[in-house]
């Protein structure tokens, strides 16, 4: 393998769940499958578009309140959804309820949103910074995610 590639699992300070596959229910408490997960997520998205309506082609900063990982900001909205929906909900496991308040987007009054933040300001520090301290990697190319 030509390049080594660490990954930071955040799932073990945002889920709460027992199977990273599957996502807690929070209504019931009940263990959600993957599939029904990525279905809520559809449901959230046509309502997301079809509320926006022309707006869909802009940035995401244009469009949601409160971004604070500048990345996110200049992302076309389709693009940002799908970050939403494939890089965190899938790969953590959890519904988008787990971190906002699915009434009110841009609200941080849930915690996980927070640490979610958090926890993309640290890996962004462990690959701009602290992995350049490590002499003896051999592969220069060497990062960490949140998946």
């Amino acid at each position: 393998m030509k390049y080594l590639i660490f990954t930071l699992f955040a799932s073990f300070v945002l889920w709460n769940g027992d199977r990273p596959s599957d996502s807690v229910d929070s209504a019931t408490s009940e263990i959600m499958p993957n599939d029904s997960l990525m279905a809520i997520w559809d449901a959230h998205i046509a309502d997301i578009k079809a509320e926006l309506g022309d707006r869909v082609s802009l940035t995401a900063d244009e469009v949601f309140g409160n971004l604070k990982i500048d990345m996110f900001k200049t992302m076309p909205v389709e693009r940002f959804l799908n970050v939403m929906k494939m890089g965190f909900s899938r790969s953590l496991g959890v519904g988008c309820d787990h971190c906002h308040k699915t009434a009110e987007w841009s609200s941080d009054q849930l915690t996980p949103k927070q640490t979610a933040r958090e926890m993309w300001d640290l890996s962004f520090r462990i690959n701009n910074e602290l992995l350049k301290q490590v002499s003896t990697l051999a592969d220069k190319q060497v990062f960490v995610n949140c998946t």
